[in-house]
């Protein structure tokens, strides 16, 4: 992945980071639950899943559990 690629991936994190305050409990533990995901996990995930975006990670138990919003980092 090039540097400007890093750079726009870090942007758009960081504004996610912004709007998950927003992203009620509620939704952030029916995510849990419906993927087997930690509460901490399944923030990022509800957040992408609210937002409409891709979330690009390393992470094993999202690449597994939420196939149609995650995306390995070397993927991009």
């Amino acid at each position: 992945m090039g540097e400007a690629d890093a750079q726009l991936m870090l942007r758009q994190a960081l504004s996610m980071v912004r709007i998950c305050r927003e992203c009620g409990e509620d939704v952030i533990f029916g995510e849990a639950n419906a993927r087997n995901l930690t509460f901490y996990d399944a923030t990022y995930t509800a957040c992408a899943r609210w937002l409409g975006h891709p979330l690009y990670t390393r992470d094993g138990d999202i690449l597994k559990n939420c196939p149609d919003i995650a995306h390995a980092i070397s993927d991009a």
